[in-house]
């Protein structure tokens, strides 16, 4: 293409070439004969019409020429032109195609190129697998024998693994038959619990009956006592209303009418009637005190004493604190303040409640012990909080305390902290399982002079 356009260039500057010669021989020509007719005019002849018919042909050629020029050298230079063109696209396309067919040929060589390099290293590859095939039937050789040493071994092994089996069946029926006995020794353990527990409280039960009967004993007292007292009020009440019973028949006599009320006035005033019915009221009042007082302490007993350990019962734990303390009145009363800080928003849920009823008792009865009976100041605290998924209990007193070096030890089975011949050693080991048997945890914190506070956590169980 640059060719074609070299030969362009090159004619168009042909033309202008030639062009600029005709129009330098027309510029001489013309010279020539202005510098004749000069000459002539400088000789004093006269040019004749024929130098001016020079003058004129000179410049019709000389256009002529240039008119005819570019048709001429198009004549001449267009066929040239028009080979080389089609010469010059020739060539272009063979260029294309060359450069076409270089890329494959180059893609082509880079494919061989790749080809050899993964040939070559699959046949390193295929010399290392020949190579590690050799060395591992080598290997197979040197361990043949090996395995048949193994093999013979394992057979021995398999022996006394046939051996060690039967033993073992041996060893589990055994076992399964131990088991069956330790079931039975665990349910008796449980069977055995269960009356230690309804053991300790009915032991509980008769420490405190003086106390209960005592208790039971003055409302009965009130009661008894008040009934003959009112045995005789209500007989001179009964003498009024026969007095007032008096007067119907004699409605038709004034005078005798008017005669029996003085007698009824005057009967009220020597009874003193108006002091008669006070003291009835009074005396009812008393009555009801006695009968509801022996009707709590009686209810007392009954939660107190209720047989339900082997189910959960929804219950209420204030119930079950409230009937310990009712039952345990004789000993703290007038010398120990019971505090008592209940959560309102604690609702009945499942547990033991006899079980339960148990541990009150005996941390309650500890935290009594626990007060000297000459001190005054004496004051036990019993919270309940609600956690949602637990319970926690806290009885809290400010007694003489337990000793760090004892504390490890108070859940033991007969271990005690009390003097010989108070208590059996029982009371917190029998709390503990009960806990555990509820699923809960029990924690104690004491200081020597201060006092001992006991920390139940139990789960909220589903009926």
């Amino acid at each position: 293409m640059n060719r074609y356009t070299n030969l362009r260039n090159t004619y168009k500057t042909a033309l202008y070439v030639i062009a600029g010669l005709v129009l330098l021989a027309e510029v001489i020509t013309q010279v020539t004969v202005n510098d004749l007719e000069a000459t002539l005019l400088a000789q004093g002849i006269e040019p004749s019409d024929q130098l001016y018919t020079l003058r004129v042909a000179t410049y019709g050629v000389g256009l002529m020429i240039l008119a005819v020029l570019p048709f001429l050298a198009y004549g001449f230079f267009r066929p040239v032109v028009d080979t080389i063109e089609r010469q010059v696209a020739e060539i272009e396309s063979q260029n294309r195609r060359l450069k076409e067919s270089e890329e494959q040929m180059r893609e082509l060589l880079e494919q061989t190129l790749a080809q050899s390099e993964e040939l070559l290293k699959t046949r390193e590859e295929l010399e290392s697998l020949l190579k590690k095939e050799q060395e591992s039937k080598k290997l197979l050789e040197e361990n043949e024998e090996q395995m048949r040493e193994l093999l013979m071994q394992t057979l021995e092994q398999s022996e006394q693994l046939l051996k060690t089996r039967e033993e073992l069946e041996r060893a589990l029926k055994e076992e399964q038959e131990t088991k069956q006995k330790l079931e039975v020794l665990v349910k008796q353990l449980q069977e055995a619990q269960t009356k230690l527990i309804q053991s300790e409280k009915m032991a509980s039960l008769g420490v405190l009956t003086a106390g209960i009967a005592h208790e039971i004993n003055n409302p009965i007292n009130f009661v008894y006592n008040g009934i003959d007292t009112l045995r005789m009020l209500l007989q001179d009440m009964f003498e009024v209303v026969d007095a007032y019973e008096a007067l119907h028949p004699l409605k038709a006599d004034y005078q005798q009418l008017l005669a029996q009320l003085e007698k009824v006035e005057a009967l009220k005033e020597e009874i003193d009637f108006e002091e008669v019915k006070k003291d009835i009221h009074a005396l009812v009042g008393d009555i009801a005190k006695g009968a509801s007082r022996t009707m709590e302490i009686v209810k007392g007993l009954r939660t107190f004493s209720r047989l339900d350990e082997e189910e959960r019962k929804v219950a209420d734990i204030h119930e079950g604190i409230d009937s310990t303390l009712i039952l345990l009145q004789n000993k703290y009363k007038n010398r120990i303040e019971i505090k008592k800080y209940y959560d309102p928003e604690l609702k009945p849920f499942a547990h033991y409640p006899g079980q339960l009823n148990q541990v009150f008792m005996n941390l309650i009865s500890n935290a009594i012990q626990a007060i000297p009976e000459e001190r005054t100041d004496g004051k036990i605290e019993i919270y309940t909080e609600d956690k949602q998924e637990n319970v926690v209990i806290r009885i809290k007193d400010n007694g003489v305390g337990i000793p760090e070096d004892k504390l490890q030890r108070i859940f033991e089975p007969f271990f005690t902290t009390k003097p010989v011949g108070v208590g059996t050693g029982l009371g917190l080991a029998i709390v503990h399982s009960i806990i555990d048997k509820h699923g809960g945890q029990i924690e104690v914190h004491s200081e020597v002079g201060k006092g001992t506070e006991f920390i139940i956590v139990l789960p909220k169980h589903e009926v």
